[in-house]
């Protein structure tokens, strides 16, 4: 179960990843620069509405594999999702209704525009309220998706939606006007029905005749949970979306488009991570419910390194050749010297954090919250007026190094407190085989690479050269990984078979 939820995890990521990442060129020419910093300030909006989420889709997650794995749980089952989804279109709905009174606010006095009137940003951002609505749903319907193990219905409902949301608005943009709001109200449409389409699928996975009521008493058993998880959400937004924030105030909206396409790009290795983070949850919940540390260990182990082993190698290649994968990508030469900095540092910093996933999950398996949370919020103190000031001097380049600096801390100091308490002889593992061999590993594939690449050679061909060198590094990494080598040498064999 678990290697199929993995792989169904990591086809439905890189499906969408592809599909958010393929029409960035087409979507800037079509409807110009600054109506894609419009997206990027959506995409900043929708992840602070995340806050509102309370922890309930992760709490959903958790609940459900550790009831799936108890005898005649139906009812309890649905009993939980529907008191959760009860509770979710209220938080939806309010929403809906805060985005829209202060849409003259923002689009007034908050965003600068050079080209779009204050009426198209003021109408836009309705829209954009509307979007954010429908999608908070989304979010707990996965969470149930996922602590059910039924990730290989979830994959394929998200890959089809993301098709529709990226290819499709091309087309609605050529066949109807290239305009944000029709842009927009492409990216409404089809999330509501993907709304529909997932709850009616995750309904229909229960055993026959079960229905669903709502239940109080699931909120007082849940509501510890859900406090911590709303602290980490709320500290981890504030992390991650206060450089955005604070930029979209001081740039205009045409060099904000660039830093929204800069952690787009970075954005890559937390897709990357999320599968791994789907599919291993539920699997901790269970092992840590059983009591059964030496899988649980195992498992761990096996997580990290199979995490380094698909960030290491893109991270570098991102790192060592953002230029030249860029310029290929967009075509776009003016864009790429205004980003490739960006993505290098922003990199940077998200494969640090991406690190972290199974540390982190196996703190919220075990229902421990306070650490990360009053971690976040020291750096939090640290970390606001750290970007203001550095934004000040050197810019958006000046917030991108913020993020790796809150990541450093993250890998030295939240890590070593967590084994403290958790795991507590794993620590060196972790640095050592989990990361500092398969990581030492890519670096010297992808390092030797960028002496052999030839300048003179066109774009496909150095496409080529850094993709075999990212496979080659993929394997070396893969090699160097104690819980992983096992799987590659069955690969390998079965090949030769």
């Amino acid at each position: 179960m678990l290697k199929k939820n993995i792989i169904a995890n990591f086809f439905g990521t890189i499906w969408t990843a592809l599909m958010s990442l393929a029409f960035i060129p087409y979507y800037i020419k079509l409807m110009g620069v600054e109506s894609y910093g419009l997206i990027g300030f959506m995409a900043s909006i929708q992840a602070v509405a995340i806050l509102l989420d309370l922890g309930l889709a992760q709490s959903l997650n958790r609940e459900l594999a550790k009831l799936s794995v108890k005898p005649n749980s139906g009812n309890s089952i649905a009993n939980t999702v529907r008191t959760l989804e009860i509770i979710y279109w209220v938080i939806a709905l309010f929403t809906f209704f805060i985005i829209f009174i202060f849409a003259n606010v923002l689009g007034n006095n908050w965003l600068n525009s050079e080209h779009l009137s204050k009426t198209d940003l003021i109408q836009a951002i309705w829209i954009i309220g509307a979007v954010i609505a429908v999608r908070l749903p989304i979010a707990l319907y996965t969470g149930g998706f996922n602590g059910l193990q039924l990730q290989v219905k979830l994959n394929f409902i998200i890959s089809l939606f993301a098709t529709l949301q990226g290819a499709g608005a091309i087309a609605v943009l050529i066949m109807i006007k290239p305009t944000i709001h029709i842009f927009l109200l492409w990216q409404l449409l089809v999330s509501f029905i993907q709304l529909i389409a997932m709850r009616y699928t995750l309904l229909n996975s229960f055993p026959p005749n079960v229905g669903g009521r709502f239940n109080k008493n699931i909120i007082i058993s849940i509501w510890r949970f859900t406090a911590g998880l709303t602290g980490i959400t709320l500290t981890s937004i504030l992390l991650m979306q206060t450089d955005k924030i604070i930029l979209s105030k001081i740039l205009s909206l045409t060099h904000f488009a660039y830093y929204t396409f800069a952690t787009t790009v970075a954005a890559i290795i937390s897709r990357l991570t999320s599968p791994i983070f789907s599919a291993y949850f539920p699997k901790l919940t269970t092992l840590i419910a059983a009591k059964d540390e030496p899988d649980l260990i195992y498992n761990y182990h096996t997580g990290c390194q199979l995490v380094a082993i698909i960030i290491f190698p893109i991270s570098l290649s991102l790192v060592f050749y953002s230029q030249q994968l860029l310029l290929f990508w967009t075509h776009d030469s003016a864009l790429v010297s205004q980003t490739w900095r960006l993505v290098v540092i922003l990199v940077i910093g998200s494969t640090l954090n991406g690190l972290m996933t199974l540390p982190y999950l196996l703190q919220i398996a075990h229902g421990w919250t306070k650490l990360t949370f009053y971690i976040n919020m020291l750096l939090v103190a640290i970390a606001i007026p750290s970007i203001i000031y550095t934004t000040g001097i050197w810019g958006a380049i000046g917030a991108a190094w913020v993020w790796v600096g809150i990541n450093v801390f993250y890998i030295f100091f939240s890590l070593h407190l967590m084994h403290r308490r958790l795991l507590i002889k794993e620590k060196w593992n972790w640095y050592f085989n989990d990361v500092g061999k398969i990581f030492l590993s890519a670096f010297i594939v992808l390092g030797l690479s960028t002496q052999i690449i030839n300048p003179e050679w066109n774009g496909i061909q150095k496409l080529v050269f850094i993709s075999i060198s990212g496979i080659i590094a993929i394997i070396s990494a893969g090699y160097s990984a104690t819980y992983i080598r096992p799987y590659f040498r069955k690969i390998y064999r079965w090949k030769i078979n």
